[in-house]
């Protein structure tokens, strides 16, 4: 395989890079899918999943392979007649005084560059086209996006099972709010239901945790408006211990606040630190930095109180006529 290299410099360090010459014929194989996607949002499953759980998407795929621009107006009905979007409110007047960007980046067939491109460790060069060869090949039968992909998450799980005894994953497909107060309550351990005709029973393990080292919720305080579910109930299952905490960040919204104080003043009236302690018993351990300061990923760790104490002082929390104003 022939190999392009070149070199990338922060002004510190290098780093070489190899890119393989069939990265262009691989974009252009999915020219078809990625105008779909400009025009309808919709990325094509992958083929097993539309055959168990999409056979209405599989049959509308089937019958309009081609010309995707033209027939974009299909596949936005059946999205929307199918799919609950996940809408995302911007400032449209923050956006036309052009004061900043959208910093996200909507076009997943940059995949294909980026898990196709080796980076190489500074020393020989002779290795370039056989590290290039090694990295996640270019797959000659691909016919969507998803087959390019499926080698490099392929290799992320087996190299998961490696793990075996020290990582976990438990899934749970359900409402955000109630799987964490089940959690909380243990009423998942000993509440069993009787599972409707065809439907699997689901039971949580005893073995399940009732209390988290650390949750990550990625950007969902950025989606729903606010952090009030994270503090009403994301915060009381974590562990009562100094290194238990909590992550978020902002992808869609994040140029839109120059402070976390400020989305928290907008969205739950929290203006400064004091009164998030004593409304929420909730401390903020680390922020982000200019020129997007909610971009990076922001912790949040319980009181000192609560962490040293099983019992509240109720003199900390916020006066009730504070409150009620």
């Amino acid at each position: 395989m022939r190999s392009i290299c070149g070199v990338l410099s922060d002004g510190n360090e290098k780093t070489k890079i190899c890119v393989s010459t069939k990265l262009r014929k691989t974009s252009q194989k999915f020219r078809h899918e990625k105008t779909l996607y400009t025009r309808s949002w919709l990325l094509c499953p992958p083929q097993k999943i539309l055959e168990l759980e999409e056979p209405g998407l599989r049959d509308l795929i089937k019958k309009y392979p081609k010309q995707p621009k033209k027939n974009a107006a299909v596949f936005r009905d059946n999205t929307t007649k199918n799919w609950k979007i996940n809408v995302t409110l911007i400032s449209l007047k923050w956006l036309d005084d052009g004061e900043n960007e959208i910093d996200l980046n909507h076009d997943p067939f940059i995949l294909i560059d980026q898990i196709t491109t080796a980076p190489i460790p500074d020393g020989d060069d002779e290795d370039f086209e056989l590290r290039a060869a090694e990295y996640p090949p270019i797959v000659e039968n691909a016919t969507r996006l998803f087959d390019q992909i499926s080698p490099f998450l392929v290799s992320v799980a087996k190299a998961i099972i490696k793990l075996e005894g020290r990582f976990q994953v438990e899934t749970i497909v359900e409402n955000f709010v109630d799987s964490v107060e089940r959690m909380r309550y243990g009423l998942s351990r000993s509440d069993i239901h009787q599972a409707a005709e065809g439907d699997s029973i689901w039971t949580q393990p005893e073995s399940f945790p009732r209390s988290l080292d650390s949750i990550h919720l990625s950007n969902v305080p950025d989606y729903i408006g606010g952090h009030l579910s994270t503090f009403l109930y994301a915060m009381p299952i974590l562990k009562k211990q100094d290194g238990s905490f909590i992550t978020s960040n902002f992808l869609r919204n994040s140029t839109l606040w120059t402070s976390i104080d400020e989305f928290m003043t907008c969205y739950q009236s929290i203006p400064n630190d004091d009164i998030l302690l004593k409304l929420t018993q909730t401390r903020i351990l680390t922020r982000g930095e200019s020129p997007m300061p909610l971009a990076p990923y922001a912790t949040y760790q319980l009181s000192d109180q609560l962490i040293e104490s099983s019992k509240q002082n109720f003199g900390s929390l916020f006066p009730r006529k504070e409150f009620s104003k």
